[in-house]
């Protein structure tokens, strides 16, 4: 993966470079929310999650995307846990954009890692990501400029089941994604 991400942030950095000329942003900072509906029914999730944001070009972003999350899954009189660690790179681009308010769509890629306590198990896949971005408000003052904004989005992440069979929460585990609404808040310079 590190290979797919150091000419992306060469491409980036040259692009910044031409930009910094023009004034526009250089970099950006997002923090979020999101809760998870699981395409398998027993578990639903929260997360946190940070991004950088580099700006190539007016329309295009390119977003180091970090996420943490928890699942918490339940059946008859079962819980269970399951923490879960995402990395991307997700491309952006801005399909609409207003004075006060914008819209962007994204594709996601990268890996991703769940692991749960109870039985232990560990498992790692690909993980990918489509979605819009729908910016409630934007705003300026001097060189920062603020963003609130809500997302949904649809994730596909299957790996192999980790849990052994006959354990009745976990058995058949094996696919944590689904849709994903969020909330973020972005600063950029």
């Amino acid at each position: 993966m590190l290979k797919s991400i150091v000419p992306a942030l060469l491409i980036a950095g040259a692009a910044m470079s031409a930009q910094a000329a023009d004034g526009d942003k250089l970099l950006g900072f997002e923090f979020g929310v999101g809760y998870h509906l699981v395409d398998d029914s027993r578990f639903d999730g929260t997360d946190i999650n940070f991004g950088l944001v580099i700006p190539v070009g007016q329309k295009f972003d390119v977003v180091i995307y970090r996420e943490n999350g928890t699942y918490n899954g339940k059946q008859d009189a079962l819980k269970a846990t399951a923490k879960a660690d995402f990395n991307e790179l997700r491309f952006r681009v801005s399909a609409w954009e207003g004075e006060t308010q914008a819209v962007k769509i994204f594709l996601g890629m990268g890996y991703g890692t769940v692991q749960t306590a109870v039985p232990a198990g560990t498992a790692s896949a690909l993980v990918a990501d489509v979605g819009i971005n729908f910016t409630v408000l934007k705003t300026k003052s001097g060189p920062v400029k603020g963003e609130i904004a809500l997302n949904a989005a649809y994730r596909h992440f299957r790996f192999n089941e980790i849990a052994p069979a006959n354990v009745p929460l976990t058995d058949g585990l094996s696919k944590l994604g689904g849709f994903i609404i969020g909330a973020d808040v972005g600063l950029y310079f």
